[in-house]
């Protein structure tokens, strides 16, 4: 009877328990396969079995712990958008040639084109009987030759010498009585030589200076003319070559000061220039009588002398040169 109750009380112990392991073999399985499915699909679970919307772009890749010392992941946007946007810091490099030093000399060897207007000022005391030349007159001039120039103290400052051969021409028109229009005209051939002292702004690849200094300006032969420009039919031809023949010039050697704005453009071991200069003659006597002499004979004009040069020159010059420096 013992035996009997103690199987009984087994077999109920038994059944109680299958139910039990069944049950959570059942589970089992579901949490490997929920897991199979979690790690095939990449969809997340809550802890109550909710799905999450799938993590794309940039939200996906980034970590948002922030255990680790703040927001890692706006940190991550702000590098990213840092790193995306064009650097304006950098600026382009110099070119070789900016960056050389210029030499503490420099030379210059070359020649130049000369083009210009001629004024002469009215003289001072002019007397009644003056024929010509006793007002303001003007021509033209031109001509060219060689120049040097010498730069210093990194091409700040420089000398210039020229020796430049011109020919001249001015003229002073006279009408009298409204019946005889005469032109006079001075042509005379000079050599100018002048010597400028330069402040020079170096930059390249163009350099702008400004000189300044004296200019002798030595006159090598002088010739006259004598154009009727109104009533030759009307005066005797006797009378017209009388006064060729009495009117005759001199050449002399006069002092300028001149003033000069160049500019020089760089071009290989060449410089083209372009000069602008002024020039004031120091020298020109300023009395009628000393510019012009007349020599009379009773009523006649025997010898009308006049001296050839300007009170003032305007010249446009242009050039070419080859230039090479040295030094420091």
């Amino acid at each position: 009877m013992e035996r009997l109750g103690l199987s009984f009380c087994c077999l109920a112990a038994l059944l109680w328990a299958a139910p039990a392991s069944g049950q959570g073999g059942e589970e089992d399985e579901e949490g490997e396969a929920g897991e199979a499915a979690q790690m095939g699909t990449g969809t997340n679970l809550t802890p109550r079995g909710v799905p999450l919307p799938p993590e794309t772009g940039a939200e996906a890749a980034l970590p948002t712990d922030k255990e680790d010392g703040g927001d890692v992941a706006t940190t991550a946007l702000e590098s990213k958008s840092l790193d995306e946007s064009p650097s304006t810091t950098d600026e382009p490099e110099e070119s070789a040639e900016d960056d050389a030093e210029r030499p503490f000399f420099g030379v210059s060897l070359g020649g130049k084109g000369t083009v210009g207007g001629n004024l002469w000022t009215a003289p001072e005391h002019s007397p009644s009987y003056a024929l010509i030349f006793d007002g303001t007159a003007g021509g033209w001039g031109g001509g060219g030759g060689l120049y040097t120039e010498l730069r210093v103290l990194w091409g700040y400052l420089g000398l210039e010498v020229d020796v430049l051969f011109e020919r001249n021409s001015s003229w002073h028109n006279v009408t009298w009585n409204n019946v005889l229009g005469v032109d006079w005209v001075l042509k005379w051939t000079s050599l100018r030589v002048p010597i400028l002292v330069k402040g020079i702004i170096p930059t390249s690849p163009v350099r702008i200076s400004l000189g300044m200094g004296p200019e002798i300006v030595a006159g090598l032969g002088a010739e006259t003319d004598l154009i009727v420009t109104k009533g030759e039919d009307l005066v005797p031809a006797t009378d017209i070559d009388g006064l060729r023949q009495a009117f005759i010039t001199e050449a002399q050697t006069d002092t300028y000061f001149t003033l000069d704005l160049g500019f020089a453009a760089e071009v290989w071991q060449l410089a083209v220039t372009f000069d602008i200069r002024a020039g004031f003659n120091l020298t020109q006597p300023s009395d009628h009588d000393d510019r012009i002499t007349y020599t009379m004979v009773g009523n006649d004009l025997e010898r009308l002398e006049i001296i050839a040069s300007n009170s003032m020159d305007f010249r446009a010059l242009l050039g070419v040169a080859w230039e090479t420096g040295f030094g420091f």
